[in-house]
């Protein structure tokens, strides 16, 4: 209960002091990420990427190089993963996600995950928004799918629970690395 309080405490300082990110930055991010996944051999042929919200950085661009799919808020707090360029929709947190027609993607056909967080430390140890979607979607998946967290925020410890996945990988503005166990 003490980490739960620790991440909720922590939580709220970032969201406090997120800043925006510039088109410049995300395209520096979109570049160090596209040379990582070009030169990288996934599991799977998709990407699964993210519709940013306020702070979080632009990753949209690299639909243009890879197959991507993109995750939508389903029933049961749970994610599923569409193509990128389904028809879309606003969810209920305020991002662009597929309508619940589009068809879904098999979580087999998944090589990589790029990651939103509000922190994240060396060990992969991600702080997210607190709900826990991408911990479930993440846990469906097999253990050789890359799990890329986009750092726009780097702490020393990030307080984990039995049910956070961690990266295996960070993305920072000029760099892809393996996150450190």
């Amino acid at each position: 209960m003490e980490r739960y309080y620790a991440k909720k405490f922590l939580r709220t300082q970032l969201k406090v002091n997120r800043s925006e990110i510039s088109i410049k930055q995300s395209q520096c991010y979109q570049q160090s990420l596209q040379q990582f996944l070009s030169s990288t051999t996934l599991c799977g042929s998709y990407v699964v990427c993210y519709s940013p919200l306020h702070g979080e950085v632009d990753i949209t661009g690299l639909a243009a190089t890879f197959r991507c799919g993109l995750t939508r808020v389903a029933p049961h707090r749970q994610l599923t993963v569409h193509n990128y360029d389904s028809a879309s929709e606003m969810s209920p947190y305020g991002f662009r996600q597929p309508v619940a027609e589009a068809p879904r993607l098999d979580d087999t056909d998944i090589g990589a995950v790029l990651l939103p967080g509000l922190a994240f430390d060396l060990r992969g140890a991600r702080l997210g928004y607190g709900q826990g979607y991408f911990d479930r979607f993440l846990a469906r998946l097999d253990k050789k799918v890359l799990k890329i967290g986009i750092v726009t925020t780097l702490v020393d410890a990030v307080p984990e629970e039995t049910h956070d996945i961690a990266m295996t990988h960070l993305g920072f503005e000029n760099e892809v690395i393996a996150c450190v166990a």
